[in-house]
């Protein structure tokens, strides 16, 4: 009895969960809300032109070259973000605040926090850095990536 109790909650604390059909496709209806109101409350080529400007002006943050890291043509969505070459665009809907976030070695990443002022206005407030975790990884499928709670100031 005791061997299954751990056995339980083993499977409990490695967060398992099961995708299905339903949750796949409340998932993507969720992305697509979420590519909507950012579209609504964001110009992205104003965003574009932003991050552009933003690392013009910070080439080097807490000795990382962030001039290496490379911007790409456009903004493309997937699933929660957007991605513009090694670049991501995060933003919680609930808050004018958003991050660029770029990941270098090989845990690692830099966060620009910026605010949004209006569609096409943002001002950058400050960089952070940070390293990933892998969560999960079952059945073959990509790492689910988290950033440690620990964030050192990058300023």
């Amino acid at each position: 009895m005791r061997t299954l109790l751990l056995i339980v909650s083993a499977i409990l604390l490695t967060g398992f969960s099961i995708e299905t059909p339903e949750t796949i496709k409340a998932a993507e209806k969720q992305a697509k809300r979420w590519k909507k109101e950012v579209n609504r409350r964001f110009d992205m080529k104003e965003l574009h032109k932003f991050l552009e400007a933003t690392i013009a002006a910070n080439p080097t943050l807490n000795e990382i070259d962030l001039s290496k890291a490379k911007i790409g043509k456009k903004w493309i969505h997937s699933d929660m973000s957007f991605t513009s070459g090694d670049w991501v665009f995060s933003y919680n809907s609930k808050a004018e605040d958003f991050e660029f976030i770029y990941t270098y070695g090989d845990e690692k990443f830099i966060g620009l926090r910026c605010k949004r002022k209006s569609k096409k206005e943002f001002e950058y407030i400050e960089p952070y850095l940070d390293e990933w975790i892998v969560l999960s990884c079952q059945n073959n499928e990509m790492p689910i990536k988290t950033a440690l709670t620990t964030a050192a100031s990058a300023a």
